[in-house]
């Protein structure tokens, strides 16, 4: 406590991110009582280590238009560059790089004006749980080197991938489920003055080798003319290699990069997986990274992390209006998030286990002989599914007879990616469905796994 009485809201929200903010302002906004935390010093809110590209549909989907002073370039599409650089797949869709810090400011500030309360530097340390039930979060403030606690009716974890609250629930929530390290990137990224123009300012760049960035990839993301976002993440597995390293030996003795300098560098953690499958429990919501929400592909997290906030902040609005901050009235934000996204994320959960296990070798190959298209790509990316008629197959076929495996494990992606978006589809009405639901997905992963490392 602050004074002499415990205090209490409606609503507390840890970390002041994109999720975090949006459901601030909308709880806020209808009148209920929040209070936003966030560890980070007031004049460092809205920075973030990211890619900070969009695509538009994000936007539209949750009914929100970006400003144009919140954008720093618009792009076209994306192209995607085999590990030997010689094959390149060119995706097309329209999107933006957002001026990320001023974004989030914004966001972070129409929380504020809705009425929330904000408060910087300050650390939230761990739920208070009674019995079956989330009341309140213990807070640490670093400036003054105090601890205290705070009652709430619902408590918001979006403190990103750390997912501090959520991961120090007890082990009989749901939401607790815990997260390999293998389901995650590590990243390094800089922002770059170059020193000439750059040839084209209205595509991004994906570059993958599991030689320079073994389970991931590295980009470049132009913010003008001059200026980039480029980067490296690589995949959190046994005696993965440092990526900053990695960027330096690989990246930067490239002839573009002479006599660039730095504005700004850093590292992230970024989750590549399915979303957590019960992101909810009595009195506790988990949104964004912290959900697990992110592409599993790419890694891209504002667009789920907006929607997942949308959709929590309407579940909570339904369950303190009923006056019990139950699980049953919050099941409506996990049910609507993996019907609407979830299922492509847990399709593409299952490209992303593949496309990591293969060898340079196979992606130079699979990419020149088109075993996998550009199309294929934009589907799997749209819809979530690998889509090939009869006679795509047989001519895919020829062009893999020197490599009957490689096909075959295509196969089995194509028909586990449809399996699991169809589970994710169904995902239980009701919290008393779920221990069946999710024991049967993981069921299903665990096939998928014992035949693609067979």
């Amino acid at each position: 406590m602050r004074g002499s009485l415990p205090e209490k809201f409606d609503i507390v929200v840890a970390g002041a991110g994109v999720a975090g903010a949006m459901i601030a302002k909308r709880l806020a906004a209808s009148g209920y009582s929040v209070l936003l935390v966030d560890r980070k010093p007031e004049r460092l809110l809205g920075k973030k280590v990211c890619g900070d590209a969009i695509g538009l549909h994000h936007f539209k989907n949750i009914g929100m238009e970006i400003h144009e002073n919140f954008i720093r370039n618009r792009v076209r599409g994306v192209k995607i560059y085999s590990p030997n650089t010689r094959t390149v797949f060119s995706i097309q869709g329209d999107g933006v790089v957002l001026e990320r810090e001023r974004f989030g400011r914004f966001l972070i500030k129409s929380a504020v004006n809705s009425g929330a309360e904000v408060r910087t530097s300050t650390y939230a340390t761990k739920p208070l749980v009674n019995g079956d039930s989330v009341i309140g979060v213990e807070l640490f403030d670093l400036k003054r080197r105090h601890v205290y606690r705070v009652y709430a009716r619902i408590v918001v974890d979006s403190t990103g991938a750390v997912a501090t609250l959520r991961r120090r629930l007890p082990r009989k929530f749901w939401a607790s489920e815990e997260v390999s390290i293998e389901d995650y990137n590590i990243a390094y990224r800089e922002i770059r003055v170059l020193d000439s123009e750059i040839e084209e300012i209205d595509f991004m760049s994906i570059y993958l080798s599991n030689t320079i960035a073994p389970g991931g990839y590295w980009w470049i993301i132009p913010r003008s003319k001059y200026e980039i976002n480029i980067g490296l993440g690589v995949q959190m597995r046994e005696k993965y290699p440092n990526p900053k390293i990695n960027f330096y030996r690989y990246i930067v003795t490239k002839s573009i990069f002479n006599r660039s300098r730095i504005l700004h560098s850093g590292s992230a953690l970024v989750p590549t997986r399915r979303p957590i499958a019960a992101p909810v429990a009595n009195g506790f919501v988990a949104v964004g990274d912290a959900a697990m929400t992110a592409n599993p592909i790419h890694g891209g997290g504002i667009g789920p992390a907006m929607m997942s906030a949308l959709l929590a902040s309407r579940a909570i609005e339904h369950a303190l209006d009923e006056g019990d901050p139950s699980i049953e009235n919050l099941w409506s934000y996990p049910l609507n998030y993996m019907r609407s996204y979830g299922a492509k994320q847990a399709a593409l959960d299952i490209f992303r286990l593949f496309l990591q296990k293969l060898e340079d070798d196979d992606l130079n190959y699979g990419m020149e002989k088109r075993l996998i298209t550009e199309e294929d790509v934009y589907i799997a990316s749209t819809d979530g599914e690998l889509r090939i008629s009869t006679i795509d197959k047989a001519m895919r076929v020829l062009r893999g007879l020197t490599r009957p495996s490689l096909l075959f494990k295509l196969k089995l992606v194509a028909e586990y990616m449809y399996a699991l978006k169809m589970h994710y589809y169904n995902y239980p009405s009701s919290p008393r469905e779920f221990p069946r639901w999710y024991n049967k997905g993981e069921n299903l992963l665990a096939k998928y796994l014992s035949k693609l490392y067979s």
